[in-house]
């Protein structure tokens, strides 16, 4: 018996190891990572890329109002970042073609690479810095 026609042993039948997805992602180590963004943020400071507001508040929602504030400080394409709790700052920068807000927690180097200029308060600093300090932990207890 030739059983199915279908099967891999017949010309023009299924094949028998066929192509399968294969994913190449890769994460560099966290002491790269941690590395490359204080490369990042070193590299903003010495060019005086980076603006540090004591806070930057809004009191109501309203992206023209921003964009005023952007366009003092000498920002055409920057940055932004300061706690999620702005909710004001936040909802006001989403409609900015060439300004991205980014919470403190969501920091990373390819968007601050991306932009011009990089805008943080006081607390965004003292909270990056903070992050930055971490002793990494490793994976084997010691």
């Amino acid at each position: 018996r030739q059983g199915s026609l279908k099967a891999p042993n017949h010309v023009g039948g299924g094949t028998v190891f066929g192509p399968r997805p294969r994913s190449y992602d890769f994460s560099p180590p966290k002491k790269v990572r941690r590395g490359a963004m204080c490369s990042a943020l070193s590299l903003f400071v010495k060019e005086d890329r980076l603006i540090v507001l004591n806070k930057l508040e809004l009191k109501q929602i309203k992206t023209a109002e921003l964009a005023k504030v952007l366009g003092k400080l000498g920002a055409d394409h920057a940055l932004i970042i300061d706690s999620k709790e702005n909710e004001n700052l936040k909802l006001s920068a989403r409609n900015l073609a060439r300004h991205t807000f980014l919470p403190i927690e969501g920091i990373n180097v390819l968007d601050i690479l991306k932009h011009d200029q990089l805008i943080m308060t006081k607390d965004a600093v003292l909270a990056v810095q903070e992050r930055l300090e971490r002793p990494v932990r490793s994976r084997r207890a010691s």
